[in-house]
């Protein structure tokens, strides 16, 4: 006698049970439709596309950006031919945009300039895992290098997803053309032969951009193809050689990578002067992140000469989205200790936050960078966040600048 089938009392496994199984005519109703769901709540939310807007500051915000008092910086000022700011009618204090404050610190604080001669350094962030605030770090850091250290950046975005691009008030979705990617560079399109082409600039002054979306998963495809039918054709290079010309232009390229270790990610550790890994403490994510390393090197191993000569100004782990609650801490303490224990010196003593503040700011696509609202900026977590984010900051920019300084 056949077993009967008690029909579950859950509403959910009751419609599963039941339904036919999915096809691809289904599944594609279902992403066209999700599409269409997703363009309306832009359209009631983010119409017309989120533009964001630079920044503004206080006198004090660009006294502590040159690291001096109000007083200091007004002095300073005073004795310089250059005037800053925008003092309006019925305010006591100078309000600076963001390009002024870059002009102080390039004046007034402690820029770092790179030598002449010397070529831009490659940075990439990057991590096998998603969700371990690789992007918002990677957007922060750019942001910090361009107003802390007046330097000039170009930000890459690799991840098809494009994140990175949305946090700069661009939608991946209805905005960025394959041509405004790197997948035509790849292609060896004889039209646009450089990934110049592909750079627009942003709202962030001193900040361009080379956008990301769904287009870029072309040249996964591509660079392997290359690799069969063009003789001589090192596929994990060709990024090196599209940024060559670009490491004249800018002091720092920042590449958010996706997180695998396909051939883009191939492509960005092999062109990069410097690695970086957010790691949050979950045992989860040391597991990826060791694996990453682990896969890593045994591609670079594929590679011969081309990466066993290879030399980085520095590789780092930092803690990201650290959790600060006390029934979370004795956990987090033992993730910390296997990553010194893994990655030794290599571990920075660099710990950010998980933030209510900045994923309320990212919501708002915004950073740590681009808030500058008087009443958040003089809350506790602000703090918290915003000076690990400025040492991150300058350890980069210390980094880089040691090596610009050799002979």
């Amino acid at each position: 006698m056949a077993k009967v089938i008690k029909e579950p009392k859950n509403l959910f496994l009751r419609q599963n049970l039941t339904k036919s199984r999915d096809d691809m005519q289904s599944l594609s109703l279902m992403a066209a439709n999700a599409q269409k769901v997703l363009e309306e709540i832009k359209g009631q939310v983010l119409e017309p596309y989120p533009r964001k807007t630079a920044p503004v500051y206080t006198t004090l915000q660009v006294a502590n950006l040159c690291g001096k008092t109000r007083l200091q910086l007004k002095n300073a000022e005073a004795s310089s031919s250059t005037k800053l700011g925008t003092l309006l009618p019925g305010d006591n204090t100078k309000t600076y945009t963001l390009e002024e404050a870059m002009q102080a610190v390039n004046l007034f604080g402690e820029p770092v300039k790179r030598p002449h001669g010397k070529k831009g350094k490659v940075l990439t962030i990057a991590n096998y895992k998603g969700g371990v605030g690789k992007t918002t770090a990677a957007v922060s850091i750019a942001q910090g290098l361009a107003l802390n250290k007046a330097l000039k950046v170009l930000f890459i975005d690799l991840d098809p997803q494009g994140s990175g691009t949305t946090l700069f008030g661009i939608s991946p979705q209805l905005e960025i053309k394959e041509d405004d990617t790197v997948a035509n560079y790849f292609y060896q399109d004889k039209d646009r032969p450089h990934l110049a082409q592909a750079i627009q600039k942003t709202y962030w002054h001193n900040l361009d951009l080379i956008a990301a979306s769904s287009h870029v998963l072309g040249a996964e495809f591509i660079i392997p193809s290359n690799a069969m039918s063009i003789k001589g054709y090192k596929f994990w290079d060709q990024l090196n050689i599209g940024l060559e010309p670009l490491r004249e232009i800018y002091d720092v390229i920042v590449i958010d990578s996706s997180p695998s270790l396909g051939y883009l990610t191939q492509n960005a550790v092999a062109a990069s002067d410097a690695i970086l890994s957010p790691c949050p403490l979950d045992a989860l994510d040391f597991a990826s992140l060791s694996q990453f390393w682990t896969v890593f090197m045994e591609i670079a191993g594929q590679l011969g000469e081309a990466m066993a000569e290879k030399r980085y100004d520095f590789v780092g782990v930092f803690v990201s989205k650290a959790k600060l609650e006390k029934d979370e801490m004795a956990t987090s303490n033992i993730v910390k200790g296997w990553l010194k224990k893994a990655f030794g010196e290599r571990m920075w003593d660099i710990t950010l936050p998980e933030s209510t503040l900045i994923k309320t700011a990212s919501a708002m696509l915004q950073t740590i960078y681009d808030v500058t609202d008087k009443k958040e900026i003089e809350k506790q977590s602000y703090k918290r966040y915003k000076e690990p984010m400025d040492m991150l900051v300058d350890l980069i920019a210390g980094q880089f600048n040691a090596d610009w300084s050799k002979p």
